[in-house]
């Protein structure tokens, strides 16, 4: 009974959020059984909206891109997270500052990024493009090669931070003693980060990699800002797919199939995260 006292707090304080939420995916599960295009509500079809975006090429294509570019960038988010964290829990004269300045580019409005990626890998004007010219290297940046490339630098650049953020709280956490511990019993600094800086962040990059994964895989803002899906769909994800059948082929029931989808996608995807980790860290205590 005490930890079912426990928990009425919290659950309260969560509950109109919970509702929200609820209530949207209700709407988009109940919308996703209707024969919906825009301005006209249709008859109950049933699963024909489920079948047709299983049906499409586009969607599993949008699939297969947003599956990888969310294991790409969240790979590169971490790596460069934990990286910078590690850097800058070091101590020296102007951390503060640093801290601030490497946080900045995720406090940045997606379209500023945007804009600072356009002005940078620009094929006439953008100044990277410019001097890999005059270096006999012409690359556009946003044809159906290179553009899975350039969102994917572009969403570590902005995001990384968060990540740095969540790991440098857990490096933090962790007690002095035990790299003093490690030092006498012999072991250098690849020892001290693999038997004590990693299992002693362990908690820190579970959490950083399922926001991460959560919210990357979701993400319509800067792939529709940067690219709107192309060229070609090469860089559509299955965001901005349903939106594309939202309002360009105004079909809301297969846009609402996609989103569900998506949805259980996600859910899949923080399950098996959830058992892989439960099961490292059981063996760890083992």
């Amino acid at each position: 009974m005490a930890r079912i006292k426990d928990h009425i707090f919290p659950l309260a304080l969560l509950a109109p959020l919970i509702g929200l939420i609820g209530l949207s995916f209700g709407y988009m599960l109940l919308r996703s059984f209707l024969d919906q295009r825009m301005f006209r509500l249709g008859g109950w079809v049933g699963l024909s909206n489920y079948c047709e975006v299983l049906s499409s090429t586009h969607f599993w294509s949008s699939m297969r891109f947003g599956l990888t570019w969310a294991l790409e960038t969240v790979v590169l988010q971490t790596v460069v997270g934990l990286a910078l964290a590690i850097l800058l829990n070091e101590t020296f004269r102007g951390r503060g500052a640093a801290r601030a300045l490497i946080f900045l580019p995720y406090l940045l409005m997606v379209p500023v990024t945007t804009i600072l990626f356009l002005i940078l890998f620009s094929s006439t004007f953008g100044v990277v493009s410019v001097y890999l010219r005059e270096l006999g290297s012409n690359i556009f940046w946003y044809d159906k090669t290179h553009a899975p490339i350039l969102l994917t630098i572009a969403a570590g650049w902005q995001y990384a931070p968060f990540s740095m953020l969540i790991l440098l709280a857990g490096l933090q956490s962790i007690p002095a003693d035990l790299y003093e511990a490690a030092k006498i019993d012999g072991a250098g600094s690849w020892g001290r980060f693999v038997h004590v800086t990693l299992p002693g962040i362990r908690d820190a990059i579970f959490v950083a990699v399922v926001l991460r994964v959560i919210l990357m895989f979701n993400k319509f803002d800067l792939p529709w800002l940067m690219t709107a899906g192309g060229p070609m769909r090469a860089t559509e994800n299955v965001a901005v797919y349903a939106y594309k059948e939202a309002f360009e082929s105004f079909n809301l029931g297969t846009a609402s199939a996609a989103g569900t989808i998506m949805l259980i996608t996600v859910g899949i995807l923080v399950f098996v995260h959830f058992k892989v980790y439960a099961r490292i860290a059981g063996s760890h205590e083992l």
